[in-house]
Order: structure tokens, then sequence, then C-alpha cells
């Protein structure tokens, strides 16, 4: 009785409006990349500035210990606000975003050479170190993450890695929404 009232082109139709709404339901999460990548050999982007330096020392005194506060606190959107490179300065600061769920995380990243969004299952890996009253914890996706970050300490409103000391770079990212 059913095949009477809906017609193949109807069916269609529908799967269609269902495909389109929930498009459409799940891009209103995403945070937009509003940046648009631009090298430029003459900027001291892959300086850290002093301000950065002042963000990434004070998110450090008030980082967050505890595993699950991290993973309960990274839920949200974030944005790459400071960049610092290595042995070589001159790599202007890349566009990249977090959009991240409760079991996802969505990857967002520019550089000139690279362009890409990815989707990842995440959680919080914890290491020990040195003592048993000093843990690590750092963001485990699956798949990695095309573009390694260090990001290693996390605080209410920031988060970043910073691994200039041994030639890699700094990410700092502030926490959006």
């Amino acid at each position: 009785m059913i095949n009477s009232f809906i017609s193949p082109s109807m069916v269609i139709i529908i799967a269609i409006s269902i495909s389109i709404l929930s498009c459409a339901k799940s891009d209103d999460h995403l945070l937009s990349l509003d940046c648009n990548f631009v090298q430029d050999d003459d900027s001291n982007d892959g300086y850290i500035s002093e301000e950065e330096r002042n963000i990434m020392d004070d998110c450090f005194a008030t980082r967050l210990s505890d595993a699950s506060d991290v993973r309960n606190n990274l839920i949200g959107e974030w944005k790459l606000i400071g960049h610092g490179e290595g042995w070589v300065p001159k790599v202007s600061q890349p566009c990249i975003s977090f959009t991240i769920t409760e079991f996802e995380l969505i990857f967002n990243y520019n550089d000139g050479h690279l362009d890409t969004m990815t989707t990842h299952i995440w959680d919080i890996e914890t290491s020990l170190i040195n003592t048993p009253a000093s843990f690590s914890h750092r963001i485990n996706t699956t798949p990695d993450l095309s573009i390694r970050m260090g990001i290693t300490t996390f605080c209410d409103q920031y988060m970043y890695g910073d691994s200039t000391p041994s030639d890699g770079n700094m990410y700092l990212f502030e926490k959006v929404r």
C-alpha cells in the first residue's frame, strides 16, 4: 500500500533533502578558517614574540594537570594565534584551527604548500615524566595528524607546544568558542 503513495522520484527527493540537511547541520560546528596564508619573508612570523612568550609562561603556570580536565576543556574551537620556528624563522605562520567535539577532532590547515581538512578520533594520552608527581598530556589522534605540533601544555584559554629549543616549531592556540 505504501508503494502506491511514494514514487521512485519521491524517494530520491527525500534522500537528497536528508543529505543536504545533514551536511548543513554538520557544517554549523566547523570553525571557518578565516585566514589566508601568505608567505612573507620580511615578516617576523617565525620568531616568538614577547606577547606569545608571556601567554605561554602564564599558561604553563596555570596549566591543567588532570587528564579529564584537559579532555573536557579541549571541547570547542581553537585557532592558531602564535607560531615560532626553530633555526629557520623565515617561515610565516600557517593557518590552523581545530574543532573538537566529545569524540571527533576536525583539523583545518593551510601553509601555502598543504591545504587540508581532516577528521580524527581523539583522546588524551598521559605520560609519566621523571617522578610520579609529574605528568605530561598530549592529544592522541586516529589517524595521526599530518602535522606534528607537539601540544603538551593546556590551560583554560590556550594550549601550546614549543619545540624551538631543539630546532622544532612552536604552535600557540587560543580557544575561540
